[in-house]
């Protein structure tokens, strides 16, 4: 290792020299390792010993001593395949020094490595560089990429290594290694750009420090290999001291005290970090890297132009801003002028109060409805088509990206004229539609065909082989379709990526051609102005191949910045995966801060430790609020905290630590058990791979800032103090009304210099108010912004005290900042702020119990909700997302930044404080094994993305109030349709938006004016669709489609209505599950008197029935109809034998008095009050409801006989005097009788054969099929005793008494429905008749019975007046002007009151 890192820095010369030496010293060790091999003669073994004979304390010590130092010995086995890598280092030494002789001796050819070395490279320029320039080459092949990719890109790569080997194994070694990776990671453009002298020396400084490791760590391993017994672990770990090969020491795999393997050392790791740093030293010591070098140079040098470009975009677009309000406001002025104007004359000699504006009758408000001339029609039609758009503009989800309208894109930068930035993004959206269509320009049109025609003429004689050919191109066919369809899908991805990042892929590409340009004149080919200045307006032409133009050759034909369609996704003339893979690495590079805000963010949710915490919330609180982009202090912030997590970590690694300790059974228990356990909680606990997610932090930093390093957007801010400073002083003003606007606004339209409108517009204008109307919180901050900047430029230092309060304001001066700026372009971003919520509340719903007190136990919603169980927090859950959305919505409609952003800080404050807090206590569980709750909180960061990106870019004028209605079309009237079949919800949000929206309107007209809206909606829909798809004039209607939509419908309602049955029968008949009985217990009782037995039996002694019992049983009613069709509702699935069990399971413990009692019962002649008996059986079987037991139930009962009362009467007798029959097999058993009389109690008619256990029904029905052979049983009871030793009865119970299988029962048991169709079979036929079809039947009868009363406001023949008209109304609205609302809404009235006025305000014109 040492000869190798000597000899990258020597010449040819001086390692000829040394090589010599080294040959040298390489063959006396590979003789003594031969002669330690052999050992001693054998003749000299008796009488000599070695004289390292008494080396070590102990024999294992003073053979593992001999094995390290590789000395013979009589006992020890050498290792002999050093032998054969020590030749070979040796023959290739040999080989090197002969071919260095050849060219010694052959001296015109050959040469040195002092190109190798890097001693020539500082002299090289772009002119005398040898090799080709492959950064700036027009058409670049696979070699010049792979040359981009190692030249570039793969120091990287070796830097991922280094950390990498820092990191993997932790000891004092691999601080190293760190440092040298942090001070790379910082210094790496500065040394790279300085002189290739000092970037080899660096870099062959850390190949020295890989080096030294690795001698050190097979040097250090002396003492594990010969001492391991005498080391302290904790010392072993901190100087990486493993033994490598401890088989080679006679020590077992697995027998380290210290818990180490053979692995642990990491050399692999280190000789790969050696490896990666020799290649990349090489990569360096090139000539191809000075062009990477030049690149590099070059694009700190043009650095400025690309912050000029990316400040004149957006100069160029606050330009565009004013021009397009200035246009909005001229739009809206007329509108005004014209509303004023129609309702001028309407009230003139009364002064009418609210309702009478609204109720009146005044027919001149439909003064356009007079015949006028046609060129008056033209002129007032663009007006009203002006001021609709503008309204729809405003009322746009991601549109208004002014004040007041839309009409710029929502991108805060441009490259080229609006004209053909608004050109390309139609195209972009033509080819997208064109893919989403499934029309693909770019494929063959001749695929089909040509597979069509591929295919072979079948033969009679070969139907096999003509199957296989069809099967062969159906495959075919669905992989190709598979394949276009995949390609179509990356096609169209690509294209959205393009049209979201195409601005700045073109600030991108001009200094790269601002770059090429440079690099072409430094290599003696510059082209001259007038060339240079066209090869700068054509470089948009070139984009679409991502090629650069050549000087040399001019700019191609035709080249001008009106080809945009060349434009198209960028890589058209690539394949889609090369589309696709270039569209997301510019997106990456392009959009490389919501990356890394993506990473920070994962870092937290996966970890949830305070050291994680800092930078989410400095995202959060700083970043996000950055106008126009994250500043120099941020990122560096950033970095430089990465790097102290990462050295706070790495040395919390050692486990010297007492925590990091796993086989200690507390740790592991407190691990498991203690939700704040510190470790975790700070961030500090030792787990496998605990350095990747802060690998992928730093290097996507580090790289994005490279990025904005090239851009010129590191050094210097986006805008110059005085900038701010104005800025600030003009928004500190109270800000003007929209109304204010409007009157200062001249009659031509133009803005009055100094006025609001003027003040608001440009933000660099020059104040006109004075220092006393400021807000006191202005004020302040005003007085300290000058006082800054003037002790600044004076040079005076302020005190301790000015310092310090200037530090306590920052936050708030930063925040008023972002607050009252208006650099950035308006977006409305609402829809996708409430759609995060409304997702955050659905897994608030189905995964509640994850924010509760037991997060690791599932939680089933529907249970609770059958059971009417509502956990507390669970609906403390749902009220704060509610709550959310609600107070979302006002601050929305009321368009409150100031609100928005205290809402947004507390919100942020309490989420952070609540999962990370206060919710690992609540439920034991660390937030970073809570799935649920880390979904939730991701989502919620998103919500925190785009509630900062609202505060920093402000709310529109016209914010959109029913963002739901905004598209007219299908899919527009779909999700209309289902918005408004949600329950409360559409009513709820129009009420919302009544509280919350200045207007003269009440809320029954406000109503009524949102159903109006509704309806129009509507019918605008049909129309639009109906334009599409026009239908000429006596056309009959399509029988195809008659039969579809016939089909359907038809299809539908007889389904409906034959529901219920076939529900019933395909549930309970087919798709039915048996549900045998698993258990059954008896009962049998007299009266009121003790119960006489108790007999469970298990589900042991249930037999099911097989096909064959079920056919037997079947065979035995040949003739019987009813027996018949009855059993063939059954299968054998569903018969089951229950054989009872005979003997009680309890003893008859009837007391003296009742016993006699009992025999005054029976003695009674004649029967005055017979007793009664009764039978009762409890089947056991599962519930389909929810899985649990369910217990069908039956009895029968019978009055005694006289012959009963009488055997009844003889066994009590017996039971009293203990006489009766003995047990042959047991002498103790006796059952009470007498051998002369009765010793059983039969009662006829009590038991039954057979069951039926029904689904819809708790209940066990006896089953009669009316043949004598199956009907009741008699029932036969026997009483029994134990005697003692002195015949004394000790205990008495009944038996069941008949020969065995004459006590069984037959189940017939009814099937089931599976658990999930369960609730349908709960309703029944009746009941599902009831809810079902004659709710869906009036449903359906409803959508066409009363179409007749619907003619007159659903069949309007244009809706365009009415549509502009209820846009008039909610443009005053927004303006203020609460007359013209009240005048708009009366007309609305007065044309729905009136069928002529409406007819003719809806009239079509031809």
């Amino acid at each position: 290792m040492f000869w190798i890192s000597f000899g990258m820095r020597k010449k040819t010369t001086a390692l000829r020299k040394y090589f010599h030496f080294q040959i040298v010293v390489l063959t006396l060790m590979y003789i003594w390792i031969y002669l330690s091999s052999i050992g001693m003669p054998p003749f000299l073994c008796p009488k000599v010993n070695y004289p390292w004979i008494k080396l070590g304390t102990t024999k294992e010590q003073h053979t593992r001593l001999l094995v390290w130092l590789n000395l013979p010995e009589f006992f020890v086995d050498s290792s002999r395949s050093l032998h054969i890598l020590e030749f070979f280092q040796i023959f290739f030494l040999v080989m090197q020094q002969n071919s260095w002789r050849m060219k010694h001796l052959l001296k015109d050819y050959g040469g040195d490595n002092a190109v190798l070395i890097g001693s020539r490279l500082d002299e090289v320029t772009v002119a005398t560089n040898p090799t080709e320039n492959f950064v700036i080459i027009r058409h670049k092949n696979s070699l010049h990429k792979i040359k981009i990719f190692i030249f570039e890109y793969f120091s990287w790569l070796t830097l991922v290594i280094v950390f990498w080997t820092g990191t993997t194994q932790i000891s004092l070694y691999c601080l190293g290694y760190l440092v040298g990776f942090f001070y790379m990671i910082f210094k790496q453009q500065k040394v790279i750009m300085g002189s290739v002298r000092v970037l080899i020396r660096t870099w062959y400084f850390m190949i020295l420090y890989s080096t030294f490791v690795i001698f050190a760590k097979n040097v250090m391993q002396l003492g594990p290999c010969v001492f391991r017994d005498d080391l302290n672990c904790h010392a072993r770990e901190v100087f990486i001291m493993f033994c490598s090969y401890s088989e080679r020491y006679k020590y077992a795999t697995d027998d380290d005290s210290c818990g180490f393997t053979n692995s642990s050392s990491g050399l692999g790791w280190d000789i790969t970090c050696f490896i990666f740093l020799m290649i990349q030293l090489r990569i360096f010591s090139s000539y191809e890297f000075l062009h990477v070098r030049e690149d590099m140079i070059t694009s700190v040098n043009i650095a400025h132009l690309g912050y000029e470009m990316y400040n004149n975009l957006i100069e160029s677009d606050a330009k565009q801003r004013v021009s397009e309000e200035s246009a909005c406001i001229e739009e809206i002025k007329h509108t005004m002028s014209r509303l004023k104007a129609s309702n001028a004359g309407l009230y003139v000699a009364t002064k009418p109060g609210h309702y009478d504006v609204i109720r009146g009758d005044n027919s001149s408000m439909f003064s356009e409805l007079n015949p006028v001339s046609a060129e008056s029609k033209s002129e007032d039609k663009p007006e009203s088509e002006k001021a609709s758009d503008v309204l729809e503009s405003g009322k746009g989800q991601e549109g208004p990206n002014v004040r007041f309208s839309s009409f710029s894109s929502q991108d805060p930068t441009t490259v080229g004229t609006d004209s053909h930035r608004d050109h390309l993004k139609r195209l972009l959206a033509l080819r997208a539609a064109e893919i989403e269509n499934g029309e693909d320009p770019t494929d063959d049109p001749d695929l089909d065909s040509s597979s069509a025609e591929s295919t072979p003429t079948p033969h009679e004689d070969s139907k096999a082989k003509v199957i296989c050919l069809k099967i062969y191109t159906i495959l075919k066919s669905i992989f190709l379709s598979l394949l276009g369809c995949l390609s179509g899908i990356m096609k169209w991805v690509a294209l959205k990526l393009n049209l979201w990042c195409y601005k700045y892929r073109n600030i991108l590409r001009k200094l790269e051609i601002q770059k090429a340009i440079i690099s072409r004149e430094a290599a003696g080919a510059a082209p001259d102005a007038d060339a240079r200045e066209r090869l700068m307006q054509s470089d948009v032409d070139n984009a679409s191949d991502g090629s650069l133009p050549d000087p040399s050759k001019g700019p191609p034909p035709g080249a001008s910045l009106h080809h945009f369609e060349e434009l198209e996704g960028f890589d058209q003339t690539k394949h889609p995966v090369v589309q696709f893979i270039n569209a997301l690495w510019f997106f990456y590079i392009i959009k490389g801060d919501l990356i890394c805000y993506i990473l920070i963010i994962a870092n937290l949710t996966m970890t949830a430790s305070l050291l994680s915490m800092v930078l989410p919330l400095a995202v959060f609180f700083w970043a996000t609020f950055a106008s126009p982009r994250p500043t120099k202090k941020f990122w560096t912030f950033v970095m430089l905290y990465l790097e102290l997590v990462i050295c706070i970590r790495f040395v919390f690694q050692f486990n010297f630590f007492y925590w990091n300790d796993h086989t200690d059974p507390s740790i592991a228990h407190e691990r498991k058990t203690n939700p704040y356990w510190f470790p975790y909680f700070i961030g500090i606990d030792k787990w496998k791979n605990w350095m990747v997610m802060d690998l992928l932090q730093l290097f996507t930093v580090v790289f994005h800032v490279n990025v904005i390093k090239q851009m010129g957007l590191w050094e210097v801010r986006g805008f110059s103090d005085n900038a701010i400073e104005e800025v600030l002083r003009k928004t500190m003003c109270d800000q003007p009304s929209e109304q204010q606007m409007l009157a200062e606004a001249d009659e031509t339209g133009s803005m009055k210099p100094g006025s609001a409108l003027d003040i608001q517009r440009n933000p660099f204008s020059q104040l006109t108010r004075e220092h006393n109307d400021l807000p006191l919180i202005g004020r302040i901050i005003l007085k300290m912004k000058l006082t800054a900047s003037l002790t600044k430029r004076e040079g005076i230092t302020p005190s301790f005290s000015q310092r310090a309060i200037h530090t306590l304001m920052l936050p708030v001066m930063f925040y008023w900042e972002v607050l009252h700026q208006r650099i950035t372009l308006v977006t409305d971003v609402y829809v996708y702020m409430v759609t995060v919520d409304i997702i955050n509340t659905i897994i608030v719903v189905f995964g509640f119990g994850a924010f509760g007190e037991y997060a690791n136990v599932k939680t089933d919603v529907m249970k609770n909700m059958l059971a009417n169980r509502v956990p507390t927090g669970f609906l403390m859950l749902l009220l704060f997302q509610f709550f959310m959305i609600f107070l979302d919505r006002a601050l929305y409609l009321k368009k409150n930044l100031a609100g928005r952003l205290y809402f947004h800080i507390v919100l942020m404050c309490f989420v952070h404080g609540w999962l990370f807090f206060l919710l690992p206590g609540t439920n034991g569980s660390p937030f970073f094994v809570n799935r649920i709750a880390q979904t939730w909180y991701s989502l919620k960061c998103i919500y925190f993305l785009l509630s900062a990106y609202q505060i920093r870019v402000g709310y529109p004028l016209i914010v959109n109030i029913n963002f739901i209605t905004k598209h007219h079309s299908l899919k527009g009237l779909i999700a209309f349709k289902i918005y408004k079949a949600i329950p409360f919800i559409p009513e709820l949000g129009s009420i919302m938006n009544w509280m919350f929206t200045t207007t003269t309107l009440d809320l029954t007209h406000w109503m009524c004016l949102w159903t109006i809206e509704h309806s129009i909606f509507e019918i605008k829909c049909w129309r639009t669709m109906a334009k599409k798809a026009p239908v000429p004039r006596g056309r009959i209607f399509p029988q195809k489609n008659k039969y579809i939509v016939g089909g359907i419908l038809v299809t539908f309602a007889i389904s409906v209505c034959w529901f219920p049955l076939l529900s019933m029968n395909i549930i309970l008949n087919i798709v039915g599950i048996p549900n045998n009985p698993t258990g059954m217990d008896i009962q049998v009782g007299m009266d009121t008197f003790e119960q006489l037995m108790t007999a469970v039996t298990d589900n042991a002694s249930i037999t099911e029935y097989t096909e064959e019992d079920y056919n037997k049983v079947i065979a035995q009613y040949p003739d019987d109809a009813r027996a018949r069709k009855f059993l063939n509702e059954f299968d054998s699935t569903q018969l089951t034998d229950i054989n009872m069990i005979t003997e009680s399971q309890s003893l008859w413990t009837i007391s003296p008095p009742q016993k006699m009692l009992l025999i005054d019962r029976l003695s009674q002649i004649p029967i005055t009050t017979p007793l009664q008996i009764y039978f009762r059986w409890n089947v056991k079987r599962s519930d389909p409801r929810d899985g649990g037991i369910q217990y069908a139930t039956g009895e029968t009962s019978a009055y005694f006989t006289q012959e009963n009362m009488d055997s009844m009467k003889v066994i009590v007798q017996a039971s009293i005097a203990g006489t009766g029959l003995k047990d042959p097999g047991n002498k103790n058993i006796i059952t009470f009788g007498s051998q002369t009389q009765a010793t059983t109690l039969e009662i006829a008619d009590m038991m039954p054969k057979f069951l039926h256990l029904t689904a819809t029904s708790a209940a066990v029905i006896p089953v009669d099929l009316g043949l004598p052979a199956i009907e009741l049983k008699a029932l036969s009871l026997s009483l029994k005793g134990h005697l003692s030793t002195t015949d004394e009865v000790e205990s008495m119970w009944w038996e069941l008494a008949g020969a065995k299988g004459e006590n069984m029962m037959v189940c017939y048991s009814d099937k089931v429905s599976p658990k999930m169709l369960q609730p349908i079979v709960d309703y029944g036929v009746v009941g599902l008749y009831l809810g079902v079809v004659l709710v869906v039947g009036n449903i359906f009868r409803n959508l066409y019975a009363g179409l007749f009363r619907k003619i007159q406001l659903g069949q309007l023949q244009q809706v365009e007046k009415l549509h502009q008209l209820l846009n008039d109304i909610s443009l005053v609205r927004e303006l203020g002007e609460m007359n013209l609302e009240e005048d708009l809404f009366g007309k609305l009235v007065y044309a729905y009151r009136s069928p002529e006025t409406l007819l003719k305000f809806t009239k079509k014109n031809l």
